[in-house]
Order: structure tokens, then sequence, then C-alpha cells
């Protein structure tokens, strides 16, 4: 679905940016090869939270608990394998240049929803 629409979006000649948990080089390359295919340059933004189990759960929680259950809670085995395959991405992949932000120090207390900071599990 996401490479269908990606793909649309290409022949359209428009900016794209891709928000996507791709945490192996082959699904990234399957976007690169494409973008590279209609002429694009492909930049990544690697938000990162130290590989914090916790932090996964207390999302997935949290995304539940604000969508009144229409977002699933995914299970700690799906957060445990995509720690286990995660590769982080370099250039050579295809990318002009990888960005690496520690997603936890972008969180402004002052300004982000206070049900964030609730225990939901």
């Amino acid at each position: 679905k996401c490479i269908k629409l990606f793909k649309q979006l290409l022949q359209e000649d428009v900016n794209i940016m891709i928000d996507n948990t791709n945490v192996t080089v082959a699904h990234r390359k399957e976007y690169i090869d494409l973008a590279k295919q209609y002429g694009y340059i492909c930049r990544c933004i690697e938000l990162t939270t130290g590989g914090d189990i916790d932090v996964f759960r207390h999302n997935t929680h949290y995304r539940n608990y604000k969508t009144v259950g229409d977002v699933s809670v995914f299970k700690d085995v799906v957060f445990y394998t995509m720690r286990k395959n995660y590769a982080a991405p370099v250039v050579e992949e295809g990318f002009v240049d990888v960005t690496t932000i520690d997603a936890l120090s972008l969180i402004n207390k002052n300004t982000i929803d206070p049900d964030y900071f609730l225990y939901y599990y």
C-alpha cells in the first residue's frame, strides 16, 4: 500500500517524505531504488530512542489510549524483533546524507499532550 502510493507520488514529481519504520536495509532499498529511478535524491532522518523498549511500549499504549482502542497495542515481541533486525541507515545505501536525532530530546514537557505522561501499563 505504501509503495503503491509512493510510486504514484513519484510520477507526480512532488516532494515526498516517508514516515515509516524501515528497520532493515532491504526495506529501505525498495524506496531508494524507486526514488532514484525517478531522479529523486534521498535523505534519511533517523529518530532514535536508545533502543529502550519501555519507550516503544509507552508509545503504543499512548496511541491506543488516544484513539480509544482504534489503534492496537503492539505486543512486546514486535519491539524485540524490530530491535534485533535493526540496521542503522548509512549513506552507502543510497542516501545523500543520514542525520540522527535523539527523539527523546525533542519532547517539550510544556507543549506536549499531558496525557502522554500518564502511566499506561
